[in-house]
């Protein structure tokens, strides 16, 4: 059985201008990565690996019980070679023949446009180092509330006040978006509460 690492789940916060445009963003995670030294191979460069004098290199341990008249066999991964059949004469002095180093890595992530709220991103590979491969990395992505506008899906929403002479007499106002400033022509007779799309 192939052995890959765990997975690893991360939580972020973005604003609404990143969720709206989207955005490359820089994470650092903590996690078990291929060694530098050995490249994962768990030995010295240049030693030998030998047949496992445990298991004759099958991988496997059988063991036989005998309990009156029955006999129980079982089958077991070997725990001296953990089921390759082969052990390391010289350990990696770096990993100490795990295959693996500890640390701190940066990780460049792609926020897309329009990502909602509390969605999640799947970074392959980016999880914790295991004997056959990595697990990977999901990122849970949180919008943070704005101060100006309401998200509704993708539509945005926005109290602009006016005062009573603008909605009988009619106006031009000025108005934020995400994108820098917008102009919006308030008719004559406006009502409160009408929505302007």
């Amino acid at each position: 059985r192939r052995e890959y690492g765990t997975d690893l789940h991360y939580e972020m916060q973005i604003t609404l201008e990143d969720a709206a445009k989207g955005a490359k963003k820089e994470i650092e995670i903590n996690h078990h990565k291929v060694c530098k030294h050995c490249k994962g191979e768990r030995s010295e460069p240049g030693s030998e690996r030998k047949k496992c004098d445990n298991c004759n290199g099958h991988g496997k341990v059988q063991q036989t019980r005998v309990v009156g008249p029955m006999r129980f066999i079982s089958v077991a991964t070997c725990s001296k070679c953990k089921g390759e059949g082969r052990t390391i004469t010289q350990q990696c002095k770096e990993c100490k023949g795990s295959g693996t180093s500890y640390g701190t890595e940066k990780v460049r992530v792609n926020i897309p446009q329009g990502i909602e709220n509390g969605m999640q991103l799947h970074l392959e590979g980016m999880g914790e180092q295991g004997r056959d491969g990595a697990g990977d990395l999901y990122l849970t992505v949180f919008v943070k509330r704005n101060e100006i506008f309401e998200r509704d899906g993708n539509d945005l929403w926005l109290e602009a006040p006016i005062s009573f002479s603008q909605a009988v007499l009619g106006t031009e106002i000025e108005v934020p978006t995400l994108f820098g400033k917008a102009k919006l022509h308030v008719p004559q007779g406006t009502q409160s509460h009408s929505v302007f799309r």
